[in-house]
């Protein structure tokens, strides 16, 4: 059974006059100079004029389709998904399509394969418990090995402790309450987390030997990330701190606002950008405005996107969503609708890690119910 996913994303540059900001519930609260960009009541950005009319073109819509056939394991899944994102380039709009092509198992409607834009496609198979092929596991479905380099071992809580590929390993250790306390590689890059007292990370400490320390602070409206202060401790003193601040909608981030000062200096430089979200959840791209220019944006090109596969995984990060490791313009809602850690390569999802390489958390599901803890 094939199934297709079509997502258009941006090839030429985005060129926008107006000035644009959020609508919430319904309310516009940016104007346009000329044109504005803004959000309407189902969350999808769209052009107005500068009486607020709705102008010919949407900025970005999304179309489903679900199966609906006889595979009862399919039957109410999502098949098809069209996101699409115009552009003005000049005076005239265009769109630039990339597909994406699915294929699911009928008796349990596990993805078997997927084929980016055209390319070879990438397939798996499944055994009786539902483990991905490419791995060997234990008699608690726990995984040992994955493909033909990486092995792993778990502690009596089926948290990882080490994942070893190449010769090189990466050790993993963990509190009482099997939260993931330290991520430590072999070349002296470490990852140190801490938690508050309902569970959610409060901070992330980066250690280099003999390079500047890298401190994140995380706040919360609830259970919604609002704030993220990320800083540099250079070994000679001197500290660069960025500030990152988000508005949250349905979606995750709404909008991202980061702003970067050193210490010594009174200088600072803001930045505001506009994630485009993927069906999945994944943060494809961030539309800027020109600090230089009010009412106009940074052009956005195709070295501006992130790709990602269906487990997660980003398969491209040039450009602006490259960014330094373990900051805010490539961290934030990375995969899956999560904070993704470019640094370990795994997605924090509040309760536990997400490794997308396999498919699979890094730990046991606290709540213990249900096929997948």
């Amino acid at each position: 059974m094939v199934r297709s996913l079509t997502i258009t994303i941006l090839r030429c540059q985005w060129l926008l006059q107006g000035f644009w900001d959020f609508y919430s519930q319904g309310v516009l609260l940016g104007k346009a100079n000329w044109n504005s960009l803004v959000k309407n009541l189902v969350h999808r950005w769209e052009s107005r004029t500068s009486t607020g009319a709705l102008s010919t073109y949407g900025i970005s819509s999304e179309t489903s389709t679900y199966a609906t056939g006889s595979a009862s394991a399919v039957r109410g899944m999502k098949t098809g998904n069209s996101l699409s994102v115009n552009e003005k380039n000049g005076p005239t709009w265009a769109t630039a399509t990339r597909t994406d092509e699915y294929g699911y198992d009928e008796q349990r409607g596990y993805l078997n394969w997927w084929k980016d834009d055209g390319a070879t496609p990438k397939t798996w198979a499944y055994d009786a418990a539902g483990n991905r092929n490419g791995g060997t596991y234990d008699a608690l479905n726990r995984q040992t090995v994955y493909g033909t380099t990486a092995s792993y071992s778990v502690d009596a809580a089926g948290n990882r402790l080490s994942r070893t590929s190449g010769g090189t390993t990466v050790d993993y250790a963990w509190d009482v309450l099997n939260r993931m306390t330290l991520v430590d590689t072999p070349t002296n890059y470490d990852s140190m987390y801490q938690y508050r007292a309902d569970g959610l990370r409060a901070a992330q400490l980066r250690q280099v030997t003999g390079s500047a320390k890298r401190v994140t602070s995380y706040r919360y409206d609830g259970q919604m990330p609002v704030e993220e202060i990320y800083q540099v401790l250079a070994t000679g003193g001197g500290t660069t701190t960025e500030t990152t601040r988000w508005a949250a909608g349905p979606r995750g981030t709404e909008r991202q606002e980061v702003t970067t000062a050193t210490s010594g200096s009174s200088a600072t430089t803001t930045d505001v950008s506009y994630p485009l979200y993927d069906a999945h959840g994944n943060a494809f791209a961030h539309i800027r405005r020109d600090s230089g220019n009010p009412g106009w944006y940074v052009p956005l090109t195709a070295n501006d996107v992130r790709s990602f596969d269906p487990w997660g995984n980003v398969t491209s990060s040039p450009g602006f969503m490259a960014g330094a490791q373990g900051g805010a313009k490539q961290a934030y809602v990375g995969s899956l609708g999560h904070r993704k850690d470019d640094e370990t390569g795994l997605v924090y999802m509040r309760a536990r890690y997400y490794d997308p390489q396999v498919g699979r958390f890094t730990s046991e599901d606290p709540a213990m119910h249900g096929e997948n803890w």
